[in-house]
């Protein structure tokens, strides 16, 4: 089970699906990272208080080798599931459904936000640990 923030450094590979079909493969990010995250999400009610509706899971990831021309594939409206695939270990996470993808650029390196809405503070509610078959 993920705890409710943990990072883990490389070797992995970054794959966003559409259905069975890849549509953006990053592989072997070996210095890179993946930070995960549970946020709570909250709006303010009139007497002051704040109004619990739902946690943001988030996995952040980074990486320094990337062409400006695959922002594009990582937007793709079809990508319906990510998966972080560490391979040594034999394990994935799978993101099914994401909320958003959100690429951007830090300095020197690139950066993904894949978010998705749970019910619980429980990131393992969210994203899903799997044995790569």
């Amino acid at each position: 089970m993920l705890d409710k923030t943990k990072v883990i450094n490389g070797p992995f590979n970054l794959v966003l699906l559409a259905g069975e079909v890849e549509k953006f493969k990053l592989e072997g990010l070996k210095k890179d990272s993946v930070a995960f995250s549970v946020e709570p999400q909250s709006e303010d009610i009139e007497d002051g208080s704040k109004d619990l509706y739902a946690y943001l899971a988030k996995a952040d990831v980074t990486f320094s080798q990337l062409d400006t021309t695959d922002l594009g594939n990582i937007q793709d409206p079809t990508i319906d599931s990510v998966e972080i695939r560490f391979t040594v270990k034999g394990k994935k996470i799978v993101i099914s459904a994401p909320t958003n993808i959100i690429p951007s650029i830090d300095s020197l390196k690139t950066k993904i936000a894949i978010e998705k809405l749970s019910n619980t503070p429980n990131i393992a509610d969210a994203f899903d640990l799997e044995a790569i078959v």
